[in-house]
């Protein structure tokens, strides 16, 4: 029964480690969601340009619409772009020019489709200042334009106090019945029956007295 007692205490104490490790382990991703880009028109002049400047943290997402009303793809093409602030720094005091050294690697340049509406996905590589660009400069003709962006940030955290707690609780009770087990006393053997020492007595031979 002792040994049976430790041996259960054990195995609850195992399984109470088993759910507090698997609690600390635990993780969770979270999705925040703002409004990067609030819902916004602007009407851009022929050969002008539109900048909306964004700031972003690292890893965070960017999904929005850039549209022009009543697109006319034959009057030239219109481009969207995402540039962090040195490249739009050095694109705005030169345009129309090359790429700056290195190109535009890691940010995008989008060519507005017949429909005159483009949808984007673009991931901030850093925490810092963005712009996304309406490029009117080969329209030739005013444009009315519009953008509207959500960012979106996932954090991930580690561990869940439910079941860390309810790990440790099970871990003490194996703990505690382990230790109640270890210092049970055993079965006690039953007594020893007593015994009753009982003695011979030796009958003396009879003596004759004689007249």
């Amino acid at each position: 029964m002792k040994t049976t007692v430790v041996v259960a205490g054990i195995v609850i104490l195992i399984v109470g480690l088993g759910i507090l490790a698997y609690g600390f382990s635990y993780t969770t991703n979270q999705t925040t969601t703002t409004q990067a880009v609030p819902k916004s028109q602007r009407s851009i002049d022929g050969n002008g340009l539109w900048a909306f400047g964004v700031n972003l943290k690292s890893g965070e997402k960017l999904n929005g619409t850039a549209q022009i009303a009543s697109y006319n793809s034959s009057a030239g093409p219109i481009f969207v772009y995402i540039q962090n602030e040195s490249t739009y720094i050095y694109w705005g005091g030169c345009a129309p020019c090359g790429l700056p050294s290195g190109g535009y690697s890691g940010f995008e340049n989008y060519t507005l489709p017949a429909s005159g509406v483009e949808s984007f996905t673009w991931t901030a590589p850093y925490t810092g200042s963005f712009y996304v660009v309406f490029d009117n400069e080969y329209y030739g003709q005013g444009a009315n334009a519009s953008l509207a962006a959500t960012g979106s940030t996932v954090t991930t955290s580690t561990g869940n106090s439910t079941l860390v707690f309810a790990g440790l609780g099970v871990a003490v009770v194996g703990i505690i019945i382990a230790i109640a087990g270890a210092t049970m006393g055993g079965t006690p053997k039953p007594p020893k029956p007593l015994t009753t020492a009982t003695s011979k007595t030796t009958a003396s031979p009879a003596t004759t007295t004689s007249p």
